[in-house]
């Protein structure tokens, strides 16, 4: 597994002699086709199985689609914030002021493996909190180096500038803050992007960062949303690896899925390998957006909110609570693996709501220790 010059996910099957393909899930929601959010003009990312037979299962009615990273989250808003009930506004002006004290008064950074933060988090941290919350409990605040990120705006252009530059109008686009492409957003998430790529060479840019760096935007400025991005990529507590152009640590963590996933549902485990549908298909989506294009925006808020205090088992424990809560459906309503494919890449607003992808979430018992083992194994496999 690798990505190209053109950054497409390449998947490198056990049958080579097949020649390579674009596998797609057709339009996702949202989509002029798929209904909910209009219409995009989209160049999505390709997720490219070389060697895949196209008389596969997991093929068949998929041929002429792609997999698209870019797809606006047909349930996100307009802003990031959104109107609420006199009582809401209530329960969330105690919240704001529960946070604020924590993040005036201590290390947070530190205290973030307290029950009490850790229960906070899983509640849903209030938007006028969320940014200022992530950036501490990343560690942000330790990162930041105000005279490295000027150093990094002022250097010379790079080649993977041309590959920024083409996802740049594919992320939120349906979103205030993006959709007009001389607008001040678009600019701050060039600017990001291109800084991070001469921080972390090894990495320098792959699809899904993106959406990614907008989301952070959303609740920060550009500098702080840029160190915030340094620490989600960089730091082993969280998503260090993934991006990286070998894909190595994708394809070690699907591995890692796999085995959680026979362990917790081996009928279901058993029903995706008999239609061959793959991990490696449809979590680079899911993985390499944290989630921003497979979950209902609220959902995708509180997931973040979990991730940025338990780090990286979060997004395990939520890849594995949606094929969970999906089993049934998958087992009695999908028997073939285009039908698989297209559920697991349009997954339904409804049946993820933010307070249900949390229980589902928290019931998914994964020890970190345990998990830590698991990840090194299949690294050192690979």
């Amino acid at each position: 597994m690798r990505v190209d010059d053109h950054g497409f996910i390449i998947v490198e099957t056990e049958k080579p002699e097949a020649g390579s393909r674009s596998i797609g899930a057709g339009d996702l929601p949202g989509s002029a086709s798929g209904g909910g959010g209009g219409k995009h003009a989209l160049a999505p990312m390709h997720v490219e199985v070389a060697g895949a037979a196209s008389s596969s299962p997991q093929m068949q009615g998929l041929d002429e689609h792609e997999i698209s990273l870019h797809q606006f989250n047909p349930a996100s808003p307009s802003s990031p914030r959104s109107p609420a009930s006199a009582k809401q506004s209530k329960a969330t002006a105690a919240k704001e002021k529960i946070w604020t004290a924590i993040l005036d008064g201590e290390d947070i950074g530190n205290a973030r493996k307290e029950k009490k933060i850790k229960g906070l988090c899983r509640e849903g941290i209030p938007d006028s909190c969320r940014g200022r919350a992530w950036f501490r409990l990343a560690g942000c605040h330790t990162l930041q180096d105000h005279a490295v990120y000027e150093n990094l705006l002022a250097r010379e252009p790079l080649p993977i500038y041309n590959a920024i530059e083409k996802d740049i109008g594919r992320c939120f686009p349906d979103h205030i803050m993006f959709h007009d492409p001389n607008g001040q957003g678009q600019s701050n998430l060039r600017t990001l992007l291109r800084a991070y790529a001469h921080y972390n060479p090894s990495v320098g840019y792959c699809q899904g960062m993106g959406m990614l760096a907008g989301l952070m935007l959303m609740y920060l400025p550009p500098a702080d949303a840029f160190w915030l991005l340094v620490a989600t990529l960089g730091d082993a507590r969280f998503a260090l690896g993934l991006h990286e152009d070998s894909l190595r640590r994708l394809q070690a963590d699907s591995k890692v899925f796999d085995g959680l996933l026979a362990g917790k549902a081996r009928r279901l485990a058993k029903h995706l390998a008999s239609q061959e549908v793959q991990s490696l298909i449809y979590l680079p989506q899911w993985l390499l957006t944290m989630f921003t294009v497979t979950l209902p925006w609220p959902s995708v808020l509180r997931v973040w909110d979990m991730f940025f205090c338990e780090g990286i088992k979060v997004l395990f424990r939520v890849t594995l609570a949606i094929m969970l809560r999906s089993q049934n459906h998958l087992l009695h309503k999908c028997p073939s693996g285009g039908e698989i494919m297209s559920y697991l890449l349009h997954l339904p607003p409804a049946e993820f709501p933010p307070d249900v992808i949390v229980r589902d979430t928290v019931k998914v018992r994964i020890k970190g220790k345990v998990l830590q083992r698991l990840r090194e194994s299949a690294a050192a496999a690979l």
